[in-house]
């Protein structure tokens, strides 16, 4: 069952309107996650914004989901076709895409799934490297956090949480310069704030 939409803002605000919010950020980034690579390590940026690169791959690895050997050659075989789809989604802020820009994107993660051993959170992760603004990331602490449920939709009903609500972008585009992260897209920001709240803080000391 999809959270209601109403529901789904409220509990977005009750984490990054928190207090540690912000603190939260800033220990993410602060060296001791490998996650923290994922956004702003140089090395793995790629300068193909329509093509799955190696940078792409090895980003993943930074979020703990390394790609198989079976996974890698499959993107490879592939990378012609992907390159094509790829190309027909929009760089985009998810509150702004219609429905033929996330009908761009469910193709190009359909052919993704078809890759053996790339699941769908493994699929969330390479393609929010490469359209980082328009593709959350699928987590299961996070999703629990949010949406009840650690499976099931996630993309349209955070698309129609940041409608319902325009403070939530301003919010997190604040903790974002707060954190001189000024550059990380705002569902990143999202992701970091409420997986470190719910389980990331705990797995590493202050």
């Amino acid at each position: 069952m999809v959270v209601d939409t109403e529901v789904l803002v409220e509990r977005i605000r009750s984490f990054i309107d928190d207090d540690r919010a912000a603190q939260m950020l800033g220990k993410y980034y602060s060296g001791s996650y490998t996650g923290a690579l994922f956004d702003i390590a140089p090395s793995l940026r790629s300068d193909e914004p329509n093509r799955l690169t190696a940078h792409d791959m090895a980003a993943v690895a930074t979020l703990s989901v390394p790609l198989s050997g079976r996974a890698v050659a499959g993107l490879v075989d592939r990378s012609d076709e992907l390159a094509e789809k790829l190309k027909q989604v929009p760089d985009i802020d998810l509150a702004q895409a219609d429905d033929d820009a996330l009908s761009a994107l469910y193709r190009l993660q359909g052919a993704v799934d078809e890759i053996d051993d790339i699941g769908h959170v493994t699929r969330s992760k390479l393609l929010a490297h490469k359209r980082p603004r328009l593709v959350p990331i699928r987590d299961q602490h996070v999703l629990g956090a949010l949406m009840g449920v650690d499976h099931g939709p996630f993309t349209e009903p955070l698309r129609a949480a940041l409608r319902a609500d325009e403070r939530i972008i301003e919010r997190l585009d604040e903790l974002a310069r707060d954190a001189d992260l000024s550059g990380l897209s705002p569902l990143r920001v999202l992701d970091v704030v409420v997986w470190m709240t719910a389980y990331g803080n705990a797995q590493v000391p202050d």
